[in-house]
């Protein structure tokens, strides 16, 4: 597999420990925007699988720390379309609530 196939293994959600709540998902997020590589990182998981809704969350999380907040909406909501009763439908079910008060 490719260099960006490696990448996009990491994201799978047998690989890493990622929760159903988007506020148990911030320690994860806050250390990979860290290095300053989150959205270019989702980003190209989301180019390598455009049906994945772990990338698409991943994206909302890192569009609404960045203060990005339609962007935040745009990828939710495809994830919704995605999975609309998937595993990560709740987060971002509550991600879009918590979207609507900014």
């Amino acid at each position: 597999m490719t260099s960006a196939g490696s990448k996009l293994r990491r994201w799978q959600p047998s690989n890493i420990q990622m929760t159903r709540k988007a506020s148990k998902m911030q320690p994860v997020i806050g250390r990979i925007l860290a290095n300053g590589k989150a959205r270019e990182s989702f980003e190209k998981a989301h180019q390598l699988d455009p049906k994945s809704a772990v990338a698409l969350i991943a994206l909302g999380q890192v569009s609404v720390e960045m203060k990005d907040f339609v962007s935040a909406r745009k990828y939710y909501e495809e994830a919704l379309k995605l999975e609309p009763n998937g595993h990560y439908a709740q987060t971002a079910k509550e991600a879009l609530q918590k979207l609507k008060k900014k």
